[in-house]
Formats: structure tokens, C-alpha cells, sequence
């Protein structure tokens, strides 16, 4: 083989794993953007606790819905069950659906919170998943416990879950660092410092006889 028979061969391999390498990268990108995810936030703020959700679900495959269920507002940390915004009575309730991963994700019991946002809930023990009422739609929302901690509900923060679904869409629940409560000398330092501040610019400002 001569030189430039050599050279073709060469540039045909190396356009060869670009393009494979491209087409490997386009399919999980892809694939990536085809599955559906939700991620559940969970941090303590200023003596709260909320859990923050937000994502979508791909439904197509899954078994007729049923749309006259609706749960309460709580978390279950032993059973792996949550259920958030479900006000609306319409919110279709998937049954039978297998969800595999973690079995819990924590000690405590069954605990009534405060929702905001689109319906949303799932329960490991009895498989069953809510969502809002179409395939793919948005799902954004708050479940908030008010005056309390990780430790008083039950949950064990120290690990993230991520649980799957039968089609390739997954659910995680996660934690992010804690936001505590200002503490009272914090909060007077500030309001002196406020106040010596107001003082100091009115008599810069207060105009001088001469």
C-alpha cells in the first residue's frame, strides 16, 4: 500500500469513529430527553421542612388511570409513601405499576403536610402512582411541615433515592443543606446596627447654622 492509499484508509477509519462516536453521543442525548424524571427536594428553612418537586412523567404504556381517587397531603417515610396537591379530585391515579428501589426512606409515620402545586404522590407499598391529567404534563409543587425537622418526621437525610419505573422514568428524592433560623443576637446586632446607621445619616443630613 502506498502513501496516499494509506492516508485514504486512515481518514475513512478516523471519519468512521467520529461518526460513530457521534451517533452514540445524539442517542443518549436523545434517550436522555425521551425518559421522564421527577426529583423531590427536601430541605429544612428557618424551622420548616419543605419538600420541593418538579419534573414530568411519560404515561404511555401504563394501565388505565382512575380518575375519582384523590389522597391526602402527607408523607410516609416507612412505607415510602408521598402524596402532594391533591385537591383535584380528577388527578388520574395509576394502579399496579411496579416501582422498583428503595423500600423506605425513613423511620416516621404517616404526617399531614401543607401542598401547593400540581398533584402529585406515589406509594411503594401499594404501588400506585398520581399524576396531573395528561402524559408528559408539568409537575411542580411543595409539600410543607411547619415547625419541625428531618429527625422529628422520621426521615433519614442522609442518603439520596431514586426509585424506577417500568418505563425507564424514575423518581429521586434528594436534600439540600439546611437554611437555620437567625439567632436572636443575630437578629438584635442587625436592628442596632440599623438603628445607629438611621441616626448617623440624619444628623449628616440635618442642616448646620453658621
Amino acid at each position: 500500500m502506498n502513501f496516499k492509499s494509506s492516508f485514504i484508509a486512515h481518514k475513512n477509519e478516523s471519519f468512521g469513529l467520529i461518526t460513530a462516536f457521534t451517533f452514540v453521543v445524539a442517542s443518549t442525548i436523545f434517550s436522555s430527553e425521551a425518559e421522564g424524571a421527577v426529583i423531590i427536594t427536601g430541605q429544612e428553612i428557618r424551622g420548616d421542612v419543605v419538600f420541593s418537586y418538579s419534573g414530568s412523567i411519560d404515561t404511555t404504556g401504563f394501565s388505565a388511570p382512575n380518575p375519582n381517587i384523590a389522597f391526602g397531603n402527607d408523607l410516609n417515610p416507612s412505607t415510602g409513601g408521598f402524596t402532594a396537591g391533591q385537591s383535584d379530585n380528577n388527578a388520574p391515579l395509576f394502579q399496579n405499576i411496579s416501582i422498583s428501589g428503595p423500600s423506605n426512606f425513613g423511620s416516621g409515620g404517616r404526617i399531614t403536610g401543607i401542598a401547593s402545586g400540581t398533584p402529585f404522590g406515589f406509594s411503594l407499598i401499594q404501588n400506585w402512582l398520581q399524576l396531573p391529567n395528561s402524559s408528559g404534563s408539568e409537575i411542580n409543587g411543595a409539600l410543607t411541615f411547619l415547625g419541625t425537622n428531618f429527625n422529628a418526621l422520621g426521615v433519614n437525610s442522609s442518603q439520596s433515592y431514586t426509585w424506577n419505573l417500568p418505563n425507564n422514568d424514575n423518581i429521586t428524592l434528594e436534600f439540600a443543606p439546611p437554611i437555620p433560623v437567625p439567632e436572636p443576637n443575630m437578629i438584635l446586632g442587625s436592628v442596632v446596627v440599623l438603628g445607629v446607621g438611621a441616626i448617623m445619616r440624619k444628623k449628616r443630613d440635618t442642616p448646620t447654622l453658621t
